[in-house]
């Protein structure tokens, strides 16, 4: 049986209410999940409670748990995403170096992800430095245009 047959199979099981299928998609992805939280956040146990968080709002919205891709895509790019608003929210993200850094494997995200990052990294690096520090300071900090004056 294939790998995405076989989540295909746990998460509708989760669907369902099945609690020993979503241990298992939970054991078989937490470290993971913490690693590339990690590798964005900087701090082992803000990493892990984002990787539970997911894995809690997984369970809380079962019924309604449609992925179109594997559930590795999916959870990397929900893991991805959650720690990326946890740096806005707390405002010390300082370099964009970790943002591309951070997924281990990134053809498992599919073309378009990778099309797209390395896309906007191009014209953040093309940017002439002041308007480089400025976009990073808005986008990545999340400072107002009145902070950044």
């Amino acid at each position: 049986m294939s790998v995405i047959h076989e989540e295909k199979l746990l998460i509708e099981n989760v669907r369902r209410g099945d609690k020993h299928s979503y241990e298992v998609l939970f054991h078989k992805y937490f470290s993971e999940l913490s690693l590339l939280s990690y590798r964005i956040v900087r701090n082992k146990v803000v990493a892990e409670e984002i990787v539970q968080d997911f894995f809690v709002k997984c369970w809380i919205k079962r019924e309604d748990l449609w992925i179109s891709t594997s559930f590795k895509a999916y959870s990397y790019r929900s893991v991805y995403n959650l720690s990326l608003n946890f740096i806005r929210d707390n405002k010390k993200f300082t370099s964009l170096e970790n943002v591309g850094a951070a997924f281990v494997d990134e053809s498992e995200m599919g073309d378009d992800y990778s099309s797209d990052n390395t896309r906007l990294q191009a014209a953040i690096e093309s940017l002439p430095p002041q308007c480089r520090r400025i976009f990073t300071l808005i986008c990545v900090e999340g400072l107002s245009y009145a902070e950044i004056a």
